[in-house]
């Protein structure tokens, strides 16, 4: 498994505990890829190979729980 696969798993995970339903993970520039959750909007974004002063994973569907009515994690 790629670190690229690994952290996209992760946030996947992270965003799922918190109700998110994420779409694919799309390449956004800058090393950067990017999933959306299907239900509320919300963004979670993963970096393989961050700056020293970036995180590999964030976002707010990793972050806080789905406005939308998601119930996982509550």
């Amino acid at each position: 498994m790629t670190r690229l696969e690994r952290l996209k798993r992760e946030a996947r995970q992270a965003a799922a505990f918190r109700g998110h339903n994420l779409g694919p993970f799309r390449a956004v520039g800058s090393g950067r890829w990017a999933a959306t959750c299907r239900t509320c909007g919300a963004t979670a974004v993963v970096i393989p190979r961050p700056l020293p002063n970036e995180t590999e994973i964030f976002g707010a569907a990793v972050g806080v729980n789905c406005a939308a009515g998601g119930t996982k994690g509550r």
